[in-house]
């Protein structure tokens, strides 16, 4: 699934994305600026930069609801940034793993 943050939103926003319990799936990321990605209770974080499309490689094992969110952009996300990186955080979307 492809997925483009412009202007620190999803464009053509999917609040949520529902698969089903051990399905597989990669989300394809590209952003119009530097920016962290973490999928929580995954414990995924991926960095991606404009330009580039960055694949987040999904096993959904564990059932429930987990928000993807952005720990920071631009100078924050290249680790120039004073803030944690747990600051700053911007829910972007949830991704719901349902029982098979």
């Amino acid at each position: 699934m492809a997925l483009a943050i412009a202007q620190r939103k999803i464009a053509a926003k999917p609040p949520t994305i529902r698969v089903k319990q051990h399905d597989k799936i990669t989300l394809d990321w590209t952003t119009d600026e530097i920016v962290n990605i973490h999928l929580h209770g995954y414990d995924q974080l991926l960095t991606v930069k404009p330009g580039e499309t960055k694949a987040m490689r999904i096993d959904a094992a564990v059932q429930g609801r987990f928000p993807v969110s952005a720990h920071g952009y631009g100078a924050q996300a290249e680790g120039k940034g004073k803030q944690h990186k747990h600051h700053r955080e911007t829910p972007l979307m949830y991704l719901e793993v349902l029982p098979r």
